[in-house]
C-alpha cells in the first residue's frame, strides 16, 4: 500500500511533519515540490507560537528518531520562553548548536545518570540557563521533563506539592544547583498525580493557566 507523509527538506535532511506510517521499513520516493506560500505561512506560525502550531510535537517526533532541533527551532523556542532574542542568543546557537543538540538527545536516554549529566552540560553552555533548558527539554521529551516557570512554582507551593523555600529570584533559576531541577520535577509529578492529569505537559498548562485565572479573579475582586 502506498502512503504519503508530508515533510520538508532542510540542511541536507528530510524532516517529516507528521508521524510516519506504522511500519518497520519501507522504500520511499522523494519528490521535491516548489516552495509555496502555505509552507512559508507554516514557518511563520511556528516562529509566532512554537507549541500551539505543533513545532513542539515535530521536534519531539524527530528526537525519537535521533535528530535534535535545528538552530532555527532552538531560537523559536528561546523566543517563546524568554520573550526576546538577542545577538548573544544568535551567537551562542550558531557556535554551540551541535552541542545543544547532543545534550538534548542524551537527556532522553534511559540511564538517569546520563540524563542528569546531559542536563548539567546543557545549562553549562553560554546563555542556556535552567528555565530555557527546561523548555528545550520539554520540546524534545515532553513525557520526561517539565518547563521551569515562576507561575508554576507559585501554584505548586499553594497546592502543597513541595515544602522547600525556593526563592523566586536566585541562582536556582540560572543553573541546576544541588539537584533543584530534579526536585522541581518531583513536585510537578506530585501535582500531576493529585490532580489526575495524564502528562507533565498537561500539568504545565494547568499550573500556568491556574496562575493566570487566579490573577484575573484577584484583579476583578480588588477595589
Amino acid at each position: 500500500m502506498v502512503k504519503s507523509v508530508e515533510g520538508v527538506y532542510r540542511q541536507g535532511k528530510v524532516e517529516l511533519l507528521e508521524p510516519a506510517p506504522d511500519m518497520a521499513e519501507a522504500r520511499v520516493l522523494i519528490t521535491f515540490l516548489p516552495a509555496t506560500a502555505e509552507a512559508t505561512v507554516l514557518a511563520d506560525l511556528d516562529a509566532y507560537s512554537p507549541e500551539y502550531e505543533n513545532l513542539f510535537s515535530r521536534i519531539h517526533h524527530r528526537a525519537q528518531l535521533g535528530y535534535g532541533p535545528t538552530n532555527e527551532e532552538i531560537l523559536c523556542v528561546t523566543k517563546w520562553k524568554l520573550y526576546r532574542l538577542t545577538r548573544k542568543h544568535f551567537s551562542a546557537v550558531k557556535r554551540d548548536g551541535d552541542r545543544i543538540r547532543d545534550c538534548l538527545l542524551r537527556a532522553g536516554l534511559t540511564d538517569p545518570l546520563v540524563r542528569k549529566q546531559a542536563v548539567s552540560a546543557l545549562v553549562g553552555l553560554d546563555h542556556i540557563k535552567m528555565a530555557l533548558a527546561s523548555a528545550l527539554l520539554v520540546a524534545c521529551w515532553p513525557d520526561t521533563y517539565s518547563i521551569l516557570d515562576r507561575r508554576a512554582l507559585q501554584q505548586l507551593r499553594e497546592a502543597n506539592c513541595h515544602q522547600e523555600p525556593w526563592p523566586l529570584d536566585s541562582d536556582l533559576w540560572r543553573q541546576d544547583v544541588d539537584g533543584f531541577f530534579d526536585r522541581y520535577l518531583l513536585a510537578v509529578e506530585r501535582f500531576r498525580v493529585a490532580e489526575g492529569l495524564p502528562s507533565f505537559r498537561v500539568a504545565d498548562r494547568v499550573l500556568w493557566g491556574r496562575s493566570v485565572r487566579n490573577q484575573i479573579q484577584k484583579g476583578l475582586t480588588e477595589p
